[in-house]
């Protein structure tokens, strides 16, 4: 059985590496707490509203079509609360419309905590917040029996400690990372090695926990000191793998509901259906990187930037 969910940890240890490449030196001097936030919402806002549009209206159209398992105020009340990136508060689903957006929540929050704490976090007090966030994730997973928490409600501080931990470990590890990197093509060993641990047994708290407190980590700080000759193929999965993230669940889901809509299920053409749904997914978020993600994000970075300066 998949244990899918575990791929959030290690989002959370890369952003935390990525965003003290791209910024820590930059809060430290001028750039402020409100940049920042601005910076990453232009960030993750384009594709996640493209996320939001498609899950929105596969469920508005189920529910006219008296399908579905969310009514129509859960839907609209939803819809509403995840234009402005925010949670539903009419279910217990976090964000019942793009599942896989709840993280995107936990990161918003964490880059605000970072962006207030840059300038007095240092190597100490960085260990410091990160051991009381890996001590309480540790009594709060024992206590759920897995780190999977934070997709509702009621895991909701749960979350927030997944967040805490990952989020500012990779920070640390950006800052303790090797100084030499090694080009070679065996780099491509480690982000294969990360897959048998998504399928590793499901919902069981060690294999878990060995995840989320070594084998990740271990892998970003690896990952930091070897580097492929060519980027060619690396760049493509970079610019294509949070567009994925963010709109594949919506896509799946739609596509489940037009097979149920014409009375098939789309089970019964596994793992045809899943594949030629990525082979189509994959141009189409390049292109959508491409013509509308990156031109918007330039715009609005500018944007930014000049107001600041005014």
């Amino acid at each position: 059985m998949s244990a899918g969910y575990r791929a959030v940890d290690l989002f959370f240890i890369l952003s935390g590496f990525v965003i003290a490449h791209a910024y820590e030196e930059k809060l430290r001097r001028d750039l402020t707490p409100l940049q920042l936030t601005l910076l990453r919402i232009a960030r993750i806002y384009p594709l996640y509203l493209v996320g939001l549009i498609i899950g929105a209206g596969g469920a508005f159209l189920a529910v006219l079509l008296h399908g579905g398992d969310l009514s129509m105020h859960v839907v609209v009340v939803s819809t509403v609360a995840m234009l402005f990136l925010l949670p539903s508060p009419a279910t217990n689903a976090f964000m019942p419309l793009n599942v896989p957006a709840w993280s995107l929540f936990f990161e918003l929050l964490a880059n605000a905590i970072y962006a207030q704490l840059a300038k007095v976090l240092n190597n100490r007090r960085l260990i410091l917040l990160i051991g009381a966030a890996a001590a309480i994730l540790t009594w709060l997973s024992v206590r759920a029996g897995t780190t999977n928490m934070g997709v509702e409600w009621s895991g909701f501080v749960g979350g927030v400690m997944r967040v805490l931990f990952s989020f500012f470990a990779g920070i640390l590890l950006y800052r303790v990372r090797p100084r030499r990197i090694l080009h070679t093509p065996w780099a491509w060993i480690l982000p294969l090695i990360a897959l048998p641990s998504l399928y590793l047994a499901s919902e069981e708290l060690i294999p878990d926990l060995l995840c989320v407190f070594v084998v990740f980590p271990t892998m970003i700080w690896l990952g930091s000191a070897v580097e492929l000759p060519t980027r060619r193929v690396a760049n493509f999965l970079g610019d294509t793998s949070y567009g994925l993230y963010v709109i594949h669940v919506p896509m799946i889901l739609l596509s489940y509901k037009t097979f149920s809509y014409f009375g098939s299920d789309a089970n019964r053409f596994a793992p045809w259906t899943g594949l030629i749904l990525l082979a189509a997914l994959l141009p189409g978020i390049y292109i959508l990187d491409r013509i509308y993600d990156q031109p918007v994000r330039s715009w609005v970075a500018a944007k930014v930037r000049s107001r600041f300066r005014g």
